[in-house]
């Protein structure tokens, strides 16, 4: 089965979890979360990124984001208001 990944440069959409027992009020921003990809090799941990989780609301678990696959890592921007 061939993968298809999205070109480096290429805006896609992430899935920002954070832990299902804590919420950012109790981590603080430097709390771990999960980033989903819809390519399950680019999914990781990620901490210490306090521009992404100001961007959350204190009791918010999910969110989705836009992002740029930049050398190995998910370099995340802008919270899509929707979500």
């Amino acid at each position: 089965m061939r993968v298809l990944l999205p070109l480096v440069g290429m805006k896609s959409i992430v899935t920002i979890y954070m832990p299902s027992t804590a919420t950012l009020a109790e981590f603080g921003l430097n709390a771990p979360f999960l980033v989903q990809a819809s390519e399950p090799m680019r999914s990781g941990i990620y901490e210490e990124e306090p521009d992404v989780l100001l961007q959350m609301q204190f009791d918010q678990k999910i969110a989705k984001f836009e992002a740029e696959w930049v050398e190995g890592r998910w370099n995340i921007g802008r919270r899509l208001l929707d979500s």
